[in-house]
C-alpha cells in the first residue's frame, strides 16, 4: 500500500546541482519522515527523525523538510526547538517557502496587520496569521486569547497558505 507522499511529490523543486550522494541521503531521511507520519501516524516520531537528521540534509532539503514538519506538527511544546532551526545560517533559506508562498509575501503591503490565538503571557509562539476569521475559530475553539499586531516585512520569516490559516512565522 503506497502513502500520500509516496504517490505524491514530497518535495516540489529539484535543486540539480546536489550530487547523487545528497540526493539519496536526503531521500532517505525523507522517506523516515514521510512514514512516521503517513504510516505510523506519529508526529512526535517524525519532529524527532526531523531534529536527529537534519544536520544530514542538503541546504535546500533542511528548509524544504522543516517546513513540512513544521506544518505537520510545530506547536508549543517543539516551538523553541524549531525556532533555533529557523534562525539557521544555512544557505537556501528561501527553500523554506513555495515560489507561490514567497510570491505572495514579496506582493504584500506593510506594515502588515497580523493576529494571533495565544494562551497567556509570556506568549512563545511564532505563528501568526492575516487571517482573522481563521484565527478567531481557532481561538474561540480553544479558549485562547487574540492579540493584534503590526509587523513590517523584515520581521517576518516566513509565509506559509499549505493549511488555509494565511500563516506568518515571527521569529
Amino acid at each position: 500500500m503506497k502513502t500520500y507522499n509516496e504517490t505524491h511529490e514530497f518535495t516540489r523543486r529539484n535543486p540539480s546541482y546536489l550530487t547523487a550522494k545528497e540526493r539519496l541521503r536526503d531521500a532517505k531521511i525523507a522517506r523516515k519522515i514521510v512514514y512516521a507520519h503517513d504510516v505510523e501516524g506519529d508526529n512526535d516520531k517524525m519532529v524527532e527523525i526531523f531534529f536527529t537528521k537534519c544536520y544530514l540534509l542538503s541546504n535546500p532539503r533542511y528548509w524544504e523538510i522543516m517546513r513540512t514538519v513544521w506544518c505537520a506538527a510545530g506547536n508549543a511544546s517543539n516551538v523553541e526547538r524549531f525556532r533555533a532551526l529557523m534562525r539557521s545560517t544555512r544557505p537556501a533559506k528561501s527553500w523554506f517557502m513555495t515560489p507561490e508562498d514567497k510570491k505572495t509575501l514579496d506582493g504584500l503591503d506593510y506594515p502588515i496587520s497580523l493576529w494571533r490565538a495565544y494562551k497567556g503571557e509570556p506568549d512563545k509562539g511564532i505563528s501568526w496569521s492575516s487571517n482573522f476569521e481563521w484565527v478567531k475559530e481557532y481561538a474561540d475553539s480553544r479558549g485562547l486569547q487574540i492579540k493584534n499586531r503590526l509587523f513590517n516585512k523584515d520581521e517576518i520569516f516566513a509565509y506559509i497558505s499549505r493549511r488555509g490559516e494565511d500563516e506568518f512565522i515571527i521569529l
